[in-house]
């Protein structure tokens, strides 16, 4: 009998070491693609945004919470997905960014944001992190630290989001 017990913790041992790394690199990626998407929305909400206001929301519940009759929002279950997969999310204007009118609930809106979903929070297993602006691409660092508006080309050391299965970084 204690040799089938001895047996049975071995052989569940063993389809642990094996399954529980490849939990986390499918929840990895899971987490990673639900943040590449997120951005995408969140810039096409913006768009949306801007050709309804002439500025762009500088903060995320303009985007969530939007004024009655504008039907383009982002949506809150998405947002809430975002964070539960440890991820982060920053929006604010750009340093160069110039303040403009205020939205029907008197929420601040500018001439360009800044985007930004970092990973870590909430005990998450992602490591990529993404950054946009209004204009030109979304931008991904691997190491978990979100590109900053320096960090975006030219000049700079971000990668496009487009490009980003084509650079492996173990």
């Amino acid at each position: 009998m204690i040799d089938v017990w001895q047996s049975t913790v071995a052989a569940v041992g063993i389809v642990t070491a094996v399954a529980w790394p490849l939990w986390q690199h499918t929840h990895k990626r899971t987490a990673e693609a639900t943040a590449a998407d997120f951005i995408q929305r969140l810039s096409e909400s913006q768009d949306r945004f801007q050709q309804a206001y002439q500025a762009f929301a500088a903060e995320l519940t303009s985007l969530t919470e939007p004024c009655e009759g504008w039907d383009h929002w982002l949506d809150r279950d998405l947002v809430a997905t975002v964070r539960k997969h440890g991820y982060e999310i920053v929006l604010r204007p750009t340093t160069d960014a110039q303040s403009r009118a205020v939205d029907c609930r008197g929420r601040a809106t500018t001439s360009d944001y800044y985007a930004a979903l970092t990973p870590g929070a909430g005990g998450g297993l992602a490591q990529r992190a993404y950054a946009r602006r209004a204009t030109g691409d979304a931008f991904v660092f691997f190491d978990g630290v979100a590109p900053q508006e320096r960090d975006f080309p030219p000049g700079g050391l971000a990668t496009p989001l487009r490009d980003r299965d084509s650079l492996v970084i173990p």
